[in-house]
């Protein structure tokens, strides 16, 4: 494995882990604004669409925009979910231990 990645892998977890709940806000407020966003730019493009009033090209620039930003809602999402389970194996002293290794 890349030493440089498995560093970066470390901290962050161990970020995640020290201020866990302050982290799963932030992931939380990510997935509400994308979300949010997503409907607010495809809400734009039924509106502009039905109005006859867009072009192709900004047509597929937000349908694009809504379907990247939908993505990263479920991305979120998924993330919350799956963190219970991912949390139980993770070994805190564990990773500390690597991290003072690999910065050293």
């Amino acid at each position: 494995m890349n030493e440089r990645f498995e560093l970066y892998m470390l901290r962050q977890l161990s970020k995640l882990l020290s201020a866990e709940q302050q982290q799963l806000r932030l992931i939380q407020t990510l997935r509400l604004l994308s979300n949010v966003a997503s409907l607010l730019s495809l809400g734009v493009l039924a509106f502009l669409a039905t109005r006859g009033t867009i072009g192709a090209l900004a047509g597929v620039v937000l349908g694009t925009a809504s379907g990247t930003l939908a993505g990263l809602g479920f991305y979120f999402s998924s993330a919350l979910k799956q963190w219970p389970v991912l949390k139980q194996h993770l070994n805190q002293d564990s990773i500390l231990r690597r991290l003072k290794e690999l910065e050293t």
